[in-house]
This record gives structure tokens, sequence and C-alpha cells, in this order.
């Protein structure tokens, strides 16, 4: 039996590893071993040891071990999946100008998905690419049988935020702190941008609004990508923080209860929204299983679905988040669970759904059973596989048996 290994590392929460161990059912299903291997110590000799076995890729988020080395007999500082020639997925959730280095991969052993198109689409624009690159096929998260669910103890449960946060405000005080005028005057000026319409499709690509800004100026900053990488991720953070705010201030007169940390620079006292600091994968599972909807916004992104949406469809929750291309196309009844950043679309929508359980139980079954017909877990993983044979075809050291003469593959010169 081959095998799919899941590499987990530390992340806030365990989310990242909450998610990886979601996905063992559907490669069990199909037949494979799935192994996850922690690498909190000695990653280059457990790597090692489970690379013995027969195993069909590895997979990790965030290129978690992807840059790992060890000696072989031919040189030293060699990298481990080279030299194991194993093939190494890589899944990313998050924009490439956080942590740009984890989105570069040294040789076509490895593979790059995105969750998200318009990440996907910015990585292009970077240099630096010599391996595989696309994105990966959303599916439900922790998906559970339905009838284990109560959903009559669901109509009774609380609507749910979970989401950290941080002061947009300190992150200003900060680029004042730090920045020269000019550089300083460019980013508040973009960041004024971004504030006025947060419902505009542009900002779900912060790169054309830089890159546009220094263009109306006659500079051309296109090839300077550590100044795009900056100011990209500068406002990414910033719009984030805008949007949970905002979220936050619109439904303080609702009984809805906030799971998150870094919500200190609000003020909640005497307020119906409940703040509740935590950051656990594992204790969410059970918040979002019990609760009677959840609320997300997306990371700046119209393309595909947020995590916090693919957990409450594997768990048939409702799930109420910003209006985006994606629902709109794939999810017939998407404006029944869709909000604009304005307060009057989002407390309206919450108000709706508040006075309307049972109706609101059965939007969040119909639109996740929709959801599971149409991205079935299968399709994901069967893409990883797909990806993974890939690899092992381009990195064959010859041709094939059996093939003509005249095809002279593989080519000396790549």
């Amino acid at each position: 039996m081959s095998t799919v290994v899941f590499l987990s590392g530390t992340s806030m929460g365990d989310a990242l590893g909450g998610i990886g161990r979601s996905y063992k059912a559907v490669f069990t299903e199909l037949g494979y071993n799935f192994v996850e291997l922690s690498l909190t110590s000695n990653p280059a000799e457990k790597l090692i040891t489970i690379a013995k076995t027969d195993v069909e890729f590895v997979f990790a988020f965030m290129a978690i071990a992807a840059h790992v080395t060890a000696d072989s007999e031919a040189k030293k500082n060699c990298s481990i999946w080279e030299m194991l020639g194993t093939p190494y997925i890589s899944l990313y959730g998050d924009t490439p100008a956080y942590f740009f280095d984890r989105h570069v991969m040294k040789s076509p052993n490895f593979v790059s998905l995105y969750g998200f198109p318009e990440h996907c689409a910015l990585r292009q624009r970077l240099p630096l690419i010599k391996n595989m690159i696309g994105t990966y096929l959303p599916t439900a998260v922790d998906t559970v049988a339905k009838e284990t669910l109560d959903f009559k103890q669901k109509a009774d449960g609380d609507l749910i935020f979970l989401k950290n946060s941080n002061d947009p405000n300190r992150l200003i005080k900060f680029w004042q702190t730090s920045l020269p005028p000019r550089p300083l005057a460019a980013l508040m000026e973009i960041a004024a941008q971004l504030r006025s319409d947060f419902n505009n499709k542009a900002n779900n690509q912060i790169d054309d609004l830089v890159i546009r800004y220094f263009n109306d100026k006659k500079i051309d900053v296109s090839n300077l990508f550590k100044l795009r990488l900056f100011f990209i991720a500068q406002l990414d953070d910033y719009l984030r923080h805008l949007k949970s705010d905002f979220i936050a201030d619109a439904l303080m007169d609702f009984p809805v209860q906030i799971h998150g940390n870094n919500w200190d620079h609000k003020d909640f006292s005497g307020k119906r929204l409940k703040i509740i600091p935590s950051c656990n994968y594992e204790k969410s599972r059970e918040l979002i299983r019990n609760s009677f909807g959840t609320i997300d916004m997306s990371p700046n992104t119209s393309q595909a679905p947020h995590d916090r949406v693919l957990r409450a469809y594997g768990m048939y929750t409702l799930c109420l988040t910003n209006e985006q291309d994606f629902f709109a196309r794939e999810i017939p009844r998407h404006k029944e669970f869709s909000y604009r950043f304005d307060k009057e679309s989002l407390q309206s929508k919450v108000a709706d759904v508040l006075a309307n359980r049972k109706r609101s139980i059965d939007l969040g079954l119909e639109v996740a059973d929709t959801f599971h017909k149409k991205f079935k877990p299968e399709a994901f993983a069967h893409q990883l596989l797909e990806a993974a044979a890939a690899v092992r075809l381009n990195q064959l050291a010859g041709s094939p048996e059996g093939m003509p003469p005249y095809f002279l593959w593989p080519p000396d010169s790549l």
C-alpha cells in the first residue's frame, strides 16, 4: 500500500494541523496509507525514515520542511526531497506577500498549490519559479455524517465568529514611526483608497493598486519585487484588520460570540456581543458543530471559499460570509447568506437569520449539500495525486522503456 505523508509543525491553534488531518479520510478511502509526521524536532532523521517506505507524495502547508537538507553520498547540504526523489506538495492558504521565502521552491520536484486564485496569480507575477504552480480544488473540511447532528439543538445554539484580530491603528503607528516620509505617504494614500470601499473588487489584488500608484507618478516598480511585497503585505494586513473591526462594530448589539485573540483594542463592555479569547482548532470544531451558524470574512479574496466556510459546510452549518464571485457562480441561494461590507447589509442579514432560526438551519443544510455534490473530496485528492505523478514523470532520468528512438527524450539541454 502506497503512503501519503502529511507533514505538520506548529501553527496558531494547530489550525494547519487540523485541516491537514481532515484529509486523511479521503486518501484512506482511495486505498492509501495516510501518515502524519510531526516535525517539531529532528526533521531530517524523521523524513529519511519515512521515505524508506513506498511514499506516493508528501504534502504540507506553507512549505513546512521544504528546505530541509542532509548530506548525501554526492554532496553535503543536499535538498532532502531531491535526494529522496519524493514529490513534495505545499498547500498555501495565504498570499505570497507574507513569508515569501516559503513560496520559493528550488527545483521541479516541488509543487505549489494555492487555495485562492488571487494568491496564485500574484505568485506567478513574482520571480524564482522553478516548479509547478496552481490552485487546489476546494473541499469541505471536518466533514461529519449529517445523521450525527442534532439540528433542533443547533437551532438553539450560538451565532459565532471565529477570528483573531489586531488593531489597524497600531499598524498605522508602526508605519508612522518606522518609515521615511515618501513611502509613508504612499502607504497612507493606498490605505485610504482601501478604506473608502471595502467592497471594491480591486482590493483583491493589492499588487495592482501598488503598481498603479507608482505608474501614476511615472515610476515603473514592476521589477522592484521587494518593495511590492512590502506594500502588499502591509496593506493586506491593514485591510483585514479594518474588516474584522467593521464586523465587530456592526454586531455590538447582537447576540453573537467572537472566539479569538488580539481583540484588546475593542471595548465590548455592556454590549450583547461577547468576546471569548481562544484559538484552538480542536475546540472550534465542537463550536461549529453545536452552533446555530458561523460568520466569515474572506482574506481579501473572491474566487474561492475560505476555510471557515469549508469547515461550516463540513458540519452542515449555516455560514454568513461577504459577497464573493465563487458563491455567486456556484451556489444558487448565495444572496441569502451573503452580506456586503456596509453596516445595514450585515446587520439586516444577521437580524434576519436570528429571527428565522428554522429557515436558517434549513438554508445551511441545503447550501452544504449543494457544495458537497459539486466539490467532492476525491477530486481534491486526485488533483494532488495527479500533480505528484507529473513530478515523477518530469524527473525521469531516461526514456521509458520501449519509446521510439526518434523522440529523443528527455532533452539534454533541460
